[in-house]
């Protein structure tokens, strides 16, 4: 019984160490794709003395 209760914890803790490792690869793709976007999306461009400005000081 205690091999059993050994293994559960060892897989939670496995599990929420994969989906906190998850969490932080989608924040950085989704970190990635914003920036992208706000530096190629034209209408950022037509603004661009208001957002270039952002853009430097957000380090994109």
């Amino acid at each position: 019984m205690s091999r059993v209760r050994i293994g559960y914890a060892e897989w939670l803790i496995w599990l929420l160490g994969f989906i906190s490792v998850m969490l932080k690869l989608f924040r950085a793709l989704v970190h990635i794709a914003i920036s992208t976007f706000k530096v190629n999306d034209v209408r950022y461009r037509g603004h661009a003395c208001k957002y270039e400005g952002w853009v430097d000081s957000k380090g994109f």
